[in-house]
């Protein structure tokens, strides 16, 4: 799990879904009904581009790449059952796999929520130890809450956590083994693609690294 970003508010999936949440609450004032197409808006086209360009195409909670196996889901942080005013808000939306959206159906409580991952740092709450992601001991039960909810240690996600880190391992040893130069440069570059927001499981990447590799900056 990493920090997102959303994109500018002029950005078309945000303002589509915007002129869409307007005529909702119209009809709403009105007494009309609702057509189905409106309520579930938050699934159209452009705004689910913008979803996927927000967080390259990895699930939100488990940063796993999904739009290669399936076609991922757009998933209310805060759960349109319990809020349903926020159910055509833009900034209540995230990227999910069917996993976690699974996993966390509507286990939201207000007091003691799972982690937004465009509110909240998820370093400030998770450690990431190879494969392994725990919560921080203490404090605010962000953390242990989010582990719980999403699952973050199912044995499939473990597995996948590890086999990235071993490909990991093998060009740590290229760039830790090569003198300055050329090669090292392509090396040290690659890692931190693998490490960037869009690499798969980044943040377990990023803390192998960091550990590694102590006093190079990744």
């Amino acid at each position: 799990m990493i920090k997102l970003s959303r994109k500018a508010p002029t950005d078309p999936g945000r303002s589509h879904l915007q002129a869409k949440a307007a005529r909702l609450a119209a009809l709403q004032s009105a007494g009309k009904d609702i057509p189905a197409g409106l309520k579930n808006a938050y699934r159209d086209v452009p705004v689910k581009a913008a979803l996927v360009e927000e967080s390259c195409g990895k699930c939100g909670y488990c940063e796993s790449k999904i739009l290669d196996a399936q076609f991922g889901d757009v998933e209310h942080i805060r759960p349109k059952a319990q809020q349903p005013a926020l159910r055509l808000d833009y900034e209540n939306l995230v990227l999910s796999c069917t996993r976690c959206n699974t996993s966390k159906t509507v286990r939201y409580d207000a007091g003691e929520h799972h982690i937004d991952p465009y509110r909240d740092d998820p370093c400030t709450y998770l450690l990431f130890g190879g494969p392994l992601i725990m919560h921080r001991p203490g404090g605010n039960r962000l953390g242990q809450v989010t582990e719980h909810v999403f699952d973050l240690n199912r044995t499939d996600l473990f597995e996948s956590r590890r086999e990235r880190l071993k490909a990991i391992e093998a060009l740590a040893a290229v760039y830790a083994d090569s003198k300055p130069g050329l090669q090292k440069q392509l090396a040290r570059s690659a890692l931190d693609d693998q490490a960037g927001r869009c690499g798969e499981y980044s943040m377990t990447v990023r803390a192998y690294l960091r550990l590694a590799f102590p006093n190079d900056g990744f």
